[in-house]
């Protein structure tokens, strides 16, 4: 039963946020129920109060009216789609109902959006092990725990029997406020290799491309061989290709070098290119990673900018 006070707070609200923030309060002491009639109200007064929709299917959820929390956070969505939680909930209401495959489609989307999400990714990789998609599921969980996210490690030992990335792996977030997306990965027992493309763009058509390349069972590699091999393939589709070492460390408990090729045109795109790799040595395996740009060159700021971002990963022992 209301108090007196929340009893005029009532007559006092006049518009939806205030009657939202009404919601609030019951939802937070518990009282899904009258939280629901504040949230139904605040949507009756502003039909496009995402939030609302949010908070009421959590409620709903909560007292066990999946298909009710499933058609709010859907409504959610459609008023904000860039709530992430939203996808989330959206997808655990349908989990309710075993709807399993009628969850792919939005997570996709959403990780469209954002796709560094460790949880929305992790929760997909679930669904495809439940669908028996292992190898799907072991796509999104090998990402995760590339990453360095604990969840996707577990998950990923749990479903993919640890097999890939067992020992240790290189992590490194590509930063989502530069909109990358997963667009390939290819792997086998000594290879593995993961494509990055901004979100409006495809691998025919693209502007900045990004690489992260593992070679297992490589110890003590030669960094001037590796490097010379690299720039012999990039000269076969750019034969006017330059190469520079702009900085190593071989003293490190794992050494590293970070190489710059430059070239003004390419045989295949007709376009110049850059690129700047990121060589690092593992314990069990030799780390590749490169950025490319279609720019004949890179200025000082973009070397710096790179190469911070790609000594930011980091080499997780398990």
């Amino acid at each position: 039963m209301l108090s007196a006070i929340n009893t005029v707070d009532v007559f006092c609200a006049q518009d939806a946020v205030e009657m939202f923030k009404l919601g609030m309060k019951r939802h937070d002491a518990n009282d899904c129920p009258k939280a629901i009639e504040f949230y139904t109200k605040a949507i009756n007064l502003d039909s496009t109060l995402a939030r609302a929709y949010f908070n009421r299917g959590t409620c709903h959820l909560k007292i066990g009216k999946p298909d009710l929390a499933e058609q709010d956070f859907l409504l959610t969505i459609t008023y904000d789609s860039l709530l992430m939680d939203a996808y989330y909930s959206y997808t655990v209401s349908l989990l309710y109902g075993n709807k399993h495959k009628l969850a792919l489609p939005m997570l996709n989307k959403a990780l469209m959006i954002e796709p560094n999400n460790a949880p929305l990714r992790n929760l997909r990789g679930q669904i495809y092990a439940y669908l028996g998609d292992k190898q799907s599921a072991c796509n999104d969980l090998s990402i995760t725990k590339g990453a360095g996210d604990k969840e996707g490690n577990g998950l990923f030992d749990k479903i993919c029997g640890g097999d890939t990335l067992k020992g240790e792996a290189f992590s490194l977030p590509w930063p989502v406020d530069e909109h990358w997306r997963v667009q390939n990965i290819s792997e086998d027992s000594t290879f593995s290799l993961m494509e990055f493309f901004h979100d409006n763009e495809q691998p025919e058509h693209w502007t900045e491309y990004g690489a992260m390349m593992t070679l297992r069972d490589i110890r003590n590699a030669n960094f001037k061989e590796f490097s010379q091999m690299i720039y012999q393939d990039f000269k076969q589709r750019a034969p006017k290709a330059t190469m520079k070492y702009i900085k190593e460390d071989k003293k490190s408990e794992f050494p590293w070098l970070i190489l710059l090729l430059q070239a003004p045109s390419t045989v295949d795109h007709k376009q110049p290119e850059s690129q700047l790799w990121y060589i690092i040595q593992g314990k069990t395996a030799l780390y590749s990673n490169f950025r490319a740009v279609k720019k004949a060159t890179l200025s000082k700021d973009v070397i710096n900018n790179w190469s911070s971002f790609f000594r930011s990963g980091t080499i997780i022992e398990k």
